[in-house]
């Protein structure tokens, strides 16, 4: 029988495997050291079962780094199974030990400290190296008399670790800036002189910097020291704190000298000789004067930094603080945060922040009108105009950001509260109050940080305006009071804008040289569709304007586009008119150039300019060489104005808005210049331009052009399809008819019907408009030969040949029947006009005429009119067609009498306007 082998001791083996490692560690490295492995130690001669077996027994009492240090003292491990299996059990016995630890961990952070402690016992069993294990149970021990923790509890240790040493270091510092900050806003009212004028930002932040920094560091070192103690007894703080208020007090001086220079020095950087000008009586003054009035302005913050730092020292030197510490720290303190406080509300309380407020007699916030102001403080002067210009068709008059405005909510509570607030708030330095007190007048109350600057009655009846219309329907009365109303808060809107360009240099690039805040007031009303309709008023308003401020450039712009436009068509001067223009551009653009708004303006007077110059040509019948020559340089500018580059996003938006309208105008001028060679060389320009209403009728103008230089190439169709997309108003029909660029459509028949103007043909009345080409190819051209070919054959059989149906005939011949009526009224003119009020056959006429014949005329007298057609001899004397018409002759007696006396009251009425009296 087969004795089983005999297994070593494991003491014994172990015993061997320490000699071993011992003799190992003896023998020189030259010996020890491996050619691939130098760190593999001497390979033991123990069998490979007896370190396995000795290797497993560790790993099962949880000594798990014995366990290796066998394994690997063997010569081959790799090649041995047994090995691969024992350092599988003790890889995965160490994994064990450490989800153990992690569960243990997750039971005390529940505070189930039994089943944590059995966790960590489990680990360290495991793994007896574990050294999470053996801290958790450390940690166990030293807790073991403790309470459970708990939710309550461990927020209790956040709570009094961390968020209350924080909240008593962040409270005191938020509340010390909060009365710092409100300090500094009610000092603004004695230290910055309410017509001081704005210093430029760079010089202004860098004295706000420097007081926001002054007190933060005071409200901030308060709790700090109170809690730290940073410093150690024998710091020389009261030194250090004395050349600091020195720095401050000379810095400051400079500053406030280079700052009021660079506001009152012709030749600064930001305010050049051209714009000057628009300063508050610096114009009259040299440059040293100037400074010197300017500087008597902060004559108390000069003096209150020199006695504060006089104070401080004369302080700093008594005995009772010269070897006192702690009370040289509270001085220093207190002079370096009233330094923060007088410079924070120097700097603050010069800034252009605007809080406006529109309140009824009785006190209440008018919440709308309050809003109504807000927005028209911003967008002055971009209302609609009342002429169909070329875009930009408005000058936008004001240069504050939506930023620099506030207005006060409605509401009782909520209104106490936002006064409150913004009492507080050193940086709201202006403030508006505008008090409705009747449909006609309102007081404007403007104040700077707390301290009244200026007030004003704005009245409508002292502007010229007409009283508001109380005669009326209730609608028309409150529309009329409404318009009133924003009229009104536009003259409160355009005071506050002059009033405040006094104090803020850069408001001056947006009122285009106004000094007279009724100027702009004028100029606006008379410029907007919202708030007036009256052309003839408003061309008397920009007279107005023009007369009480002769520098506003705009207003005087606006008021000879309005006389212009008030001219009659066929009196209208082009040429003269664009040398005044350009004679005006070139007188005010060297004091212009300087204002951010102005290319605005400019590229309105070059457009104007140039398409005056191009009418003057066409009006010259093409002999006006110097006007095309003008024309094509006026052009040119307003391309090259269009492609300056500017950083302000309103005036890169009207420039690209107006680029198209500068290429059309440069290929009009090229179409009459050269006509053959230009349409080799250019593209129209029809593709690749947005499609705009404005923008179709400069393309229609250029196909008319185009139509009269190179006739018979379809440029006509062109331009009627064009003029369709303009969406043509009565107005612009009306403008259509005069505008010398459409002159060479008159002769096309679809541009007369469209833009109202009678045809010149009998085909080509609109009744005719659906069988014209059909009767026309069959050779008929008159009323006369129409009927006589209906005679000679039957309806039917015409009908056929001319490929219409017999009720399309029918009316055809109900209106040439009309014509031969009497030979007044065989005109295409006087037919197109009977058209107009619905009349179309002889029948339709008869019927009308036997109902009421004066109103019959009275009807075909304004249609005439409208049509400028009055001339027309059916239309002056219709007496002789109505008798032939078959109208009794005591009627027809009895209509020319009484048309006789109603154009005598006409007179008379007439008169009694031009009267005096």
């Amino acid at each position: 029988m087969a004795h089983p082998a005999r297994q070593p001791h494991p003491k014994r083996a172990a015993a061997v495997l320490l000699l071993t490692l011992l003799i190992a560690l003896a023998l020189p490295s030259s010996a020890r050291a491996d050619d691939r492995d130098h760190d593999r130690p001497e390979p033991s001669p123990i069998p490979a079962a007896t370190a396995c077996q000795t290797a497993e027994q560790l790993v099962g009492k949880g000594d798990l780094d014995e366990a290796k240090a066998i394994l690997d003292a063997l010569p081959r491990p790799g090649e041995a199974p047994c090995v691969v299996t024992v350092l599988a059990k003790l890889d995965q016995q160490r994994q064990y030990a450490a989800h153990e630890v992690l569960d243990g961990q997750s039971a005390l952070q529940r505070g189930d400290r039994t089943t944590a402690e059995t966790e960590f016992h489990q680990a360290q069993q495991a793994d007896q190296t574990n050294a999470d294990a053996i801290a958790g149970l450390a940690d166990m021990a030293r807790h073991q008399g403790d309470p459970l923790p708990t939710a309550s509890s461990n927020w209790d240790y956040f709570y009094n670790d961390w968020v209350q040493p924080i909240w008593k270091l962040v409270l005191p510092i938020a509340l010390g800036i909060v009365v710092l900050w409100a300090l500094a806003s009610f000092a603004s009212r004695w230290l910055v002189p309410v017509n001081a004028i704005e210093w430029q930002p760079r010089q202004r932040r860098t004295m706000s910097w420097t007081g926001g920094l002054l007190l933060v560091g005071s409200a901030a070192m308060l709790p700090i020291k109170a809690i730290f103690r940073p410093f150690r007894p024998g710091s020389q703080l009261a030194l250090a704190a004395a050349l600091l208020a020195l720095v401050l007090l000379v810095g400051s001086h400079l500053l406030m000298g280079y700052a009021i220079h660079r506001v009152t020095s012709p030749n600064g950087d930001d305010i050049d000789a051209k714009a000057a000008k628009w300063l508050p009586g610096l114009w009259r003054e040299s440059k040293a004067a100037a400074w010197r009035r300017e500087i008597r302005k902060w004559r108390l913050f000069s003096w209150l930094l020199l006695v504060l730092f006089a104070i401080g020292l004369a302080a700093g030197l008594t005995p009772y603080l010269v070897n006192n510490q702690h009370n040289q720290g509270l001085l220093s303190d207190a002079v370096l945060t009233l330094f923060g406080v007088l410079l924070t509300s120097a700097a603050w309380g010069q800034r252009l922040r605007l809080q406006v407020d529109v309140q009824r007699t009785d006190g209440a916030t008018d919440a709308g009108a309050t809003a109504y102001l807000l927005a028209r403080m911003q967008s002055l002067g971009l209302g609609a105009p009342h002429s169909y210009a070329a875009p930009p068709s408005a000058s936008p008059l004001s240069a504050l950001s939506s930023s620099e405005l506030s207005a006060i909510p409605a509401g009782r509570v909520a209104g106490s509260l936002a006064r409150l607030y913004f009492t507080l708030r050193p940086d709201l330095t202006w403030r508006a109050i505008v008090t409705l007190l009747d449909p006609n007048r309102v007081t404007v109350l403007l104040s700077r940080n707390g301290r009244s600057v200026e007030s004003m009655i704005v009245s409508r009846l002292d502007a010229g305006l007409p009283p508001v219309r109380e005669d009326g329907t209730e609608a028309e009365t409150s529309t009329s009071r409404e318009r009133a109303q924003a009229q009104l808060l536009t003259g409160a809107a355009a005071f506050a804008l002059v009033r405040l360009r006094q104090c803020h240099t850069d408001l001056r690039h947006g009122l285009y040289g106004a000094t007279a805040w009724e100027s702009v007031t004028l100029q606006v009303i008379a410029t907007s569709k919202a708030l007036i309709d009256d052309d003839t008023l408003a061309v008397q308003l920009l007279a107005q304007a023009t007369e009480r401020d002769p520098g506003y450039v705009l207003a005087r712009f606006e008021y000879l586009w309005a006389v212009n436009d008030r001219i009659p068509a066929e009196q209208r001067d082009h040429v003269a008119f664009a040398e005044a223009l350009d004679q005006w551009t070139k007188r005010v653009a060297k004091e212009m150039s300087g204002l951010r708004h102005w290319p605005m303006l400019l590229l309105r007077i070059y457009y104007s300019s140039a398409t005056n110059w191009l009418h003057g040509y066409l009006a010259s019948g093409g002999d006006d060489g110097h006007a095309l020559r003008r024309a094509e340089k006026v052009a040119k500018a307003l391309r090259n104005q269009c492609r300056e580059k500017s950083d302000d996003r309103q005036l890169k938006q009207v420039r690209d808005q107006m680029r198209p309208f500068a290429k059309n105008l440069r290929h009009c001028v090229a179409a009459l210049k050269h006509p053959a060679g230009a349409t080799r060389a250019w593209r129209h320009p029809h593709r690749g331009d947005p499609l705009s209403p404005r923008l179709a009728w400069d393309h229609a103008c250029l196909d008319s052009l185009l139509h009269m230089t190179m006739p018979g190439q379809g440029w006509d169709d062109n331009a009627v399809a064009d003029l369709r997309l303009a969406m043509l108003t009565p107005d612009r029909r009306a403008k259509a008819q005069d505008d010398p660029c459409l002159t060479p459509l008159h002769g096309n028949p679809d541009f007369r019907d469209l833009i109202g103007l009678p045809p010149t043909e009998f085909l080509d009345l609109p009744t005719l408009r659906v069988a014209r080409s059909a009767v026309k190819k069959a050779g008929i051209t008159t009323a006369a030969q129409l009927l006589a070919a209906r005679k000679r054959a039957a309806p039917g059989p015409l009908a056929r040949r001319l490929k219409i149906s017999p009720a399309v005939l029918d009316r055809i011949c109900d209106v040439a029947e009309l014509a031969l009526v009497h030979p007044d009224l065989d005109h295409p003119e006087v037919l197109y006009v009977l058209h107009a009020i619905d009349v179309d056959s002889r029948d339709e006429l008869l019927e009308q005429a036997q109902r009421d014949p004066i109103d019959l005329v009275r009807r075909l007298r304004a249609a005439a009119a409208e049509a400028r057609v009055s001339n027309q001899r059916a239309v002056r004397t219709p007496w002789p067609w109505l008798r032939k018409l078959g109208v009794a002759r005591g009627r027809v007696r009895a209509a020319r009498t009484a048309d006789l006396w109603g154009a005598l009251a006409l007179v008379v009425r007439a008169r009694r306007r031009q009267s005096p009296s």
